[in-house]
């Protein structure tokens, strides 16, 4: 709150005090300003001189602004009458309007358009705990219930962040907790819900590292990496992650063997029916043949760039997913295939065969870097699952496609498997002539199934099919081009009407309750163990108090919470 002061004398600090003691606002912070008329010679009007209060309200001072408005003070017995309300206005309202509701002073707020208590309430923090309906700690690890943070009230929380409450560990060469991420993962201090960060420097192995623990992998800065020593007899893969409830950020992983004997790759998670997982932010995944290759339940591929660098000639995946359980993500990657000529050998994302596949997948937003041949943006080989269980959904991304751009590849009544696929706005170049989305595979006669199709808002660089042995099946040039050798003449109706993207289900929620009760007020969902932030509204009523729970099963409950309010 500012108070301004155009005063005649100094009888004007009695008025100034008598206003900071109405107010009630002892001991909060209070910007007071004295303004005197401008003699020549002296200060301009812009330079203000400030009252420092007495003792009992002293450090309230903290800066200092030039005034936006002023409470004119006649003379000492001049008092500032305030307009007394039963409930708060809602017509002839102006920024900044002061009026009294029920013996408490409100402040009326024009850009958020809503009356603020000048006291403050208290927002209760609470205890952690392993069981559903936990209590969480507070953001900066007090623990106790009954501590907490103010805010007016009528205020309204605008952010909430769940944040991991397990212990923070050094990766360094020298001075870390840990020289080498190995060692950390195998040491028995460093347990579920914990935090391991790299420090910004290379790190080279002999041996891939195992991750088995349900912790948060964070580099530190851009300068983290991980990577074999680009040998021939260098570890088939970098990461090896065997358990759900794992997050990699920030950290660059290369997988630099120089000869193709295995399944080679930067990332692998081997986690079969597990959720949680997370890859993030990740600066650079260089790979030989695979970069991150994905078998879990539920899981997140985001903000990553995937580069191809080993030799020309050799096919490779900078994505190989081996099957899908629930709402899955592959958002805002950046990616460089190969130099090979065209068509290429690289494929951003391959949908792996042998495998069973429900829920969905989400691919947005995902870019080429670059002019090289990309095989193929998305590969679907045949696979199992529930008859309509699937629903694949592509959107947004920029690609240079040089053998089809999203194949489908299977045998008869495999289309059965997906309840929709929806392609909207993305950027193809099409230089196959296949279309945008291709259907091949084996077999004669084949049936394109009970699908529903959605395209919208797609540009085609070279559109048209012209590839021969392929087939338009759509009355819009260029959408869907299909093998005649393989699929029964088609004619496919598609839908213009673009459904939102799934979401990804949380794996548990951050709740807001009311003075105790047992009743929601708000939940925040959180999608990973080790955090997530979203925004959460939340209207606080004069006396209220706000606490928050953790909702949901997870192994250790997230127990932190940071929040900011609008006041």
């Amino acid at each position: 709150m500012k108070i301004f002061v155009k005063p005649i004398g100094l009888s004007v600090v009695v008025c100034v005090l008598a206003l900071v003691t109405f107010f009630g606002i002892k001991g909060e912070e209070v910007d007071v300003f004295v303004t005197r008329a401008p003699r020549a010679g002296l200060l301009s009007m812009e330079q203000q001189l400030v009252l420092y209060p007495l003792p009992y309200i002293i450090n309230a001072v903290r800066k200092v602004y030039a005034p936006v408005g002023e409470f004119d003070a006649l003379t000492a017995n001049d008092s500032l009458n305030l307009p007394v309300a039963s409930q708060a206005p809602t017509t002839q309202l102006s920024n900044g309007q002061i009026v009294v509701i029920n013996g408490q002073p409100y402040l009326y707020d024009g850009v958020r358009g809503k009356w603020l208590t000048i006291s403050r309430q208290m927002v209760w923090a609470a205890r952690d705990g392993a069981v559903t309906n936990a209590y969480l700690n507070t953001f900066d690890g007090i623990s106790t219930r009954s501590t907490g943070y103010t805010l007016p009230a009528d205020a309204t929380i605008t952010g909430m962040t769940v944040a991991s409450n397990g212990n923070t560990w050094l990766v360094a060469s020298v001075g870390g907790d840990f020289a080498t991420l190995s060692a950390a993962l195998a040491s028995p201090s460093v347990v579920n819900g914990d935090t391991i960060l790299i420090a910004p420097e290379t790190f080279t192995i002999a041996s891939q590292i195992n991750v088995s623990k349900s912790v948060t992998i964070r580099g530190c800065g851009t300068g983290a990496t991980i990577q074999t020593a680009g040998t021939a007899v260098d570890p088939v893969r970098v990461l090896n992650i065997t358990v759900g409830n794992v997050v990699i950020k920030n950290l660059t992983v290369k997988q630099r063997k120089t000869t193709n004997t295995s399944i080679e790759c930067s990332i692998q998670v081997n986690a079969p029916g597990a959720t949680g997982i997370v890859i993030d932010g990740i600066t650079t995944v260089e790979t030989m043949e695979f970069g991150i290759i994905m078998s879990a339940a539920e899981w997140s591929i985001e903000n990553c760039e995937l580069n191809y660098v080993g030799p020309t000639g050799n096919t490779n995946r900078l994505i190989a997913v081996s099957g899908n359980n629930g709402n899955s993500r592959i958002v805002n990657n950046r990616f460089t295939p190969s130099t090979d000529a065209a068509p290429g050998r690289t494929i951003f994302c391959l949908l792996t065969g042998g495998a069973t596949y429900s829920g969905s997948i989400l691919m947005d937003g995902n870019v080429q870097l670059g002019t090289g041949a990309l095989r193929q943006f998305m590969l679907q080989e045949d696979f199992t699952g529930p008859l309509g269980g699937f629903e694949l959904y592509i959107s947004n991304n920029q690609y240079l496609d040089y053998n089809g751009g999203i194949i489908s590849f299977g045998s008869v009544g495999m289309l059965n498997l997906f309840s929709s696929i929806v392609v909207v706005n993305n950027v193809a170049l099409n230089n196959s002539g296949k279309g945008l989305v291709t259907l091949d595979g084996f077999g004669a006669g084949v049936n394109p199934g009970s699908t529903s199709w959605v395209f919208s808002g797609n540009t085609l660089i070279n559109p048209g099919v012209t590839a021969p042995g392929f087939a338009d099946a759509t009355g819009t040039p260029g959408l869907i081009g299909y093998n005649t050798s393989v699929f029964i003449p088609l004619s496919i109706a598609y839908s213009t009407i673009v459904p939102p993207p799934p979401a990804q289900a949380p794996r548990f929620t951050l709740q807001a309750r009311i003075n105790g009760c047992p009743t929601v007020l708000a939940s925040l969902p959180v999608f990973s163990q080790s955090g997530a932030t979203t925004s959460l509204n939340v209207d606080v009523d004069a006396l209220d108090q706000l606490q928050f729970y953790l909702d949901g099963t997870a192994y250790k409950p997230t127990a932190g919470i940071e929040y900011a309010y609008r006041a």
